[in-house]
């Protein structure tokens, strides 16, 4: 993955810098770590994309980071934040951490609570949990898999 170069921003008056990669299309893609991932966002970090480059200038707009893959199975793998992509302020903006499999919400600047899935998502996931364990030959009983459902 090729990167343009660093990033450079100014957030409660302190300098950060986030190192991107360059997409097909040439937007920035930017796996980021913060202070929020030990309580209130995913812990591994969160992905964030932007426009390209234009007369040297990004828009980050942590309003739409967002959990990759792995937030949301067991099934999924994800690429971890490089060490130069880890901010030490919290960036509360943007997707939570999920609690529960299959539900997904995220705040936005207004502080309006935008919700999607919750019980149809919950029992999807459930059911695909249930059959992805059976096709990996795993030996989980069926309550196992019922309780995963409901979780």
């Amino acid at each position: 993955m090729k990167t343009p170069g660093t990033l450079k921003f100014a957030l409660k008056g302190k300098e950060h810098s986030l190192q991107p990669v360059t997409e097909d299309d040439g937007t920035l893609f930017i796996i980021f770590r913060d202070g929020s991932n030990k309580k209130e966002t995913y812990t591994a970090g969160r992905f964030l994309y932007a426009t390209p480059v234009v007369n040297g200038e990004v828009v980050l707009d942590f309003n739409k980071a967002e959990n990759p893959p792995c937030a949301f199975t067991p099934f999924a793998t994800c690429p971890l934040p490089p060490p130069q992509n880890t901010l030490d302020v919290q960036i509360k903006a943007g997707e939570k951490r999920n609690t529960k499999v299959g539900v997904m919400y995220s705040v936005d600047a207004d502080k309006h609570i935008n919700i999607s899935g919750a019980d149809e998502l919950n029992m999807e996931s459930g059911l695909a949990t249930h059959q992805a364990t059976e096709q990996a030959g795993d030996r989980r009983d069926e309550q196992e898999c019922k309780q995963r459902e409901h979780y």
